[in-house]
């Protein structure tokens, strides 16, 4: 099946939009997709998704997901990519997701969701499940470090505030993480010995470019957060979790899937992990193995 992307904006930003690949209002369950990039690729898409959306053995509507990114001191975008140069700071990304979800929810008639995020976008669909914890955790940061003002962060609360409540309506029933990285510390103590922030080989230097401080991205993962006590409480999944990673990946290493998976089992929560070889980082959205595995989960009790 091919899908022709409908793109809908939410923003002015050239990166403030969501794309329609597939909807009929007649079909209950719907998958949104959210790409990754380390917050700061300018060549990942919500399109990075076509082929595996249209590879799925699994009856839903399907939307993929974009946001502003954060300027990187190791890449180059082009002035065609974000022409007034308007780069954000976590929490902004993640608030930016929930606007295209409330575009989403507020023009088309979305009853089941399912949520698949690659790389960051894996980090993503975590942090939705707690939005309405994380988000005035992250904004809290921002006004300390003056990158936004007081009444930008009441603005952004009250956002929060309603969207959580607009999320009532709407279930989550399953959350596939696809090579994601959830454990942004760790990612940067791991590197940090073989090389410094400034090598391009130091594939998690990225965090610091998304981040305004090292609390900051500490509790921007319910992983390492030392405030959130009871994660998984603004959004409750009713269906299942499963972690799908190439052990041929070369950028994020198996101590990633595996500090997810320590986090779920200490809290006794169910989750599925399959380790195989589906090529490198980038690959797994074009595998014919993942895309089986996926499908089976989807269409599973």
């Amino acid at each position: 099946m091919s899908f022709k992307p409908v793109k809908h904006t939410y923003g002015s930003h050239p990166r403030q939009f969501i794309e329609e690949f597939k909807y009929d209002p007649s079909i209950k369950d719907t998958v949104i997709t959210i790409h990754g990039g380390g917050w700061v690729r300018y060549v990942e898409k919500p399109s990075d998704y076509l082929k595996l959306t249209e590879n799925l053995d699994f009856k839903a509507n399907y939307f993929s997901l974009d946001y502003r990114l954060s300027e990187s001191h190791l890449l180059r975008d082009t002035d065609d990519e974000n022409p007034d140069k308007l780069y954000v700071k976590y929490p902004l990304h993640l608030l930016d997701i929930l606007q295209g979800l409330k575009l989403i929810f507020d023009n088309f008639d979305i009853k089941k969701v399912h949520f698949i995020g690659h790389s960051v976008g894996a980090l993503f669909a975590l942090q939705l499940q707690d939005f309405a914890q994380l988000v005035p955790i992250g904004l809290s940061e921002l006004v300390k470090q003056k990158y936004i003002t007081k009444d930008e962060e009441a603005k952004h609360l009250k956002f929060v505030k309603d969207f959580a409540e607009q999320w009532k309506k709407v279930e989550l029933v399953n959350v596939i993480y696809l090579s994601g990285v959830y454990d942004l510390p760790l990612g940067l103590r791991k590197t940090a010995t073989a090389y410094p922030s400034d090598d391009p080989l130091n594939r998690y230097a990225f965090v610091l470019d998304a981040h305004v401080s090292e609390e900051q991205f500490t509790e921007a993962s319910v992983v390492t957060s030392t405030k959130i006590k009871e994660p998984f409480q603004t959004i409750k999944a009713t269906g299942k979790h499963i972690i799908l990673h190439s052990y041929t990946d070369q950028y994020v290493v198996e101590y990633q899937p595996l500090a997810l998976l320590e986090y779920f089992f200490k809290l006794g929560k169910p989750i599925e992990f399959v380790l195989k070889d589906f090529g490198l980082h980038h690959d797994i959205l074009k595998d014919e193995k993942a895309f089986k595995i996926i499908s089976n989960f989807l269409n599973s009790d």
